[in-house]
Formats: structure tokens, C-alpha cells, sequence
């Protein structure tokens, strides 16, 4: 493990994430496209830093890290939706 990867704290990721898809009330649209898209996590994630430049005018430098560290790993991906379906329950 390198000194980044030891420093970033992808739970706190995850649950800003999953708060996010929430408020959005987007749950099942991102759950599902997450499920489908669980075995392209690497091409997305390489797609998602070559593309900062371009997609962060639109989402921010900052959120576009945030996506490329949660699709960097793919069990990131299940926490996700594990993570999604916890605050959907917990806000009803």
C-alpha cells in the first residue's frame, strides 16, 4: 500500500456518496447501474482520471477524486451499494 492509498478514508467517501444519491432520492437508478457496471470498474476509474480535466468544470476537481478513488477498487463498489441501501432505509 502506498503513503495516498494509506490516507484516504474511503468510508468517508462512501457515506458522502451514498448521502448524496439520497438526497437526490436516485437509490435504485444508482444501485442498478452500479450492479451492471461492477466488472468495467477499472476502465471507468482510468476513464475518470483521464477525463478530470474536462468532467471537473462541470463536477469539480474534488468530486471527480472522489469518484476515481471509489471505482479505483471494485469491493469499493459493493460498499457503495451496501452503503446506498443503509441510508435509504435508515432516512424513511
Amino acid at each position: 500500500m502506498t503513503e495516498t492509498e494509506e490516507n484516504i478514508n474511503y468510508t468517508k467517501i462512501i457515506d458522502d456518496i451514498a448521502e448524496y444519491v439520497h438526497k437526490k432520492k436516485l437509490e435504485t437508478p444508482a444501485i442498478m447501474f452500479l450492479e451492471m457496471n461492477k466488472p468495467l470498474t477499472l476502465f471507468y476509474s482510468s476513464m475518470f482520471l483521464v477525463s478530470t480535466p474536462v468532467l471537473g468544470a462541470f463536477l469539480g476537481p474534488e468530486r471527480m477524486k472522489k469518484l476515481y478513488l471509489i471505482m479505483e477498487k471494485r469491493e469499493n463498489i459493493e460498499k457503495l451499494i451496501r452503503r446506498i441501501e443503509e441510508v435509504s432505509k435508515e432516512k424513511e
